[in-house]
């Protein structure tokens, strides 16, 4: 009778353990979506005070560093456009283009910065829906497939 039940809660737990494995999956790509969303963000937040209040960029990166909205970002050492750090979630796929424009940013005329603003917080928009797309997809098929793992695991180990 133990030796039943104890089958039983290892199966569980082995499915259970899949279930879990396959939320924190979720959980990586959802987090890659909120980094990319938030950098977004940052970006137009910085075109639009550039365009509406013409602030110096050192200024404008210490407002936006109190924000709480921006805080994921990590923006306290940044004193210039340049020293923005591209999360990791942008740097495969349009990192290196973001790194040569926030670079460029500041030797570039006023009306050029804010263009150069809007690109950037386009594509990361466009980032940012894209990874959203995979985290529901993600959501919706990760903790199942981690769940029939653990059960196909526990079939194999009974």
């Amino acid at each position: 009778m133990t030796g039943a039940l104890l089958r039983t809660a290892g199966m569980a737990l082995l499915a259970l353990t899949g279930f879990c494995g396959g939320w924190l999956a979720y959980c990586r790509k959802n987090r890659c979506w909120q980094q990319t969303r938030t950098f977004a963000r940052l970006l137009e937040y910085l075109q639009e005070s550039v365009r509406y209040h013409s602030i110096p960029c050192e200024d404008l990166l210490l407002l936006a560093a109190a924000k709480p909205e921006f805080a994921a970002l990590d923006l306290s050492g940044c004193h210039d456009f340049a020293q923005l750090n591209v999360p990791p979630a942008l740097r495969n796929s349009c990192g290196p283009e973001l790194c040569e424009g926030l670079a460029s940013l500041a030797t570039a005329p006023h009306e050029s910065v804010c263009t150069a603003l809007s690109h950037m917080a386009l594509l990361c928009r466009q980032a940012a829906q894209k990874s959203g797309e995979e985290a529901v997809q993600a959501r919706r098929l990760y903790p199942r497939l981690g769940a029939c793992l653990g059960v196909m695991a526990a079939i194999v180990f009974s």
